[in-house]
């Protein structure tokens, strides 16, 4: 768990804690593939998703994962 905290992929909770055994949920998934595929959060995007808040601390993660990139429609080619 240290290497992966260390690495940056998964950085715990604002409280300090990091909880390996909880679910985890869709927004901690996205983060985590975001930072995997090299892609950063989207700031003052269109809203792309009518269940997530403007203000969700993913909301950005999860507008940058909403987006089509270039590398994956020519990797489906």
């Amino acid at each position: 768990m240290a290497k992966v905290q260390a690495s940056g992929m998964i950085n715990g909770y604002a409280s300090g804690k990091f909880r390996p055994n909880s679910p985890l949920t869709r927004a901690e998934a996205v983060v985590i593939l975001n930072k995997l595929l090299g892609r950063e959060p989207i700031e003052g995007s269109t809203m792309k998703w009518n269940d997530v808040a403007e203000g969700f601390w993913a909301y950005d993660d999860i507008q940058a994962a909403s987006n089509v990139y270039v590398e994956d429609v020519l990797a489906t080619r």
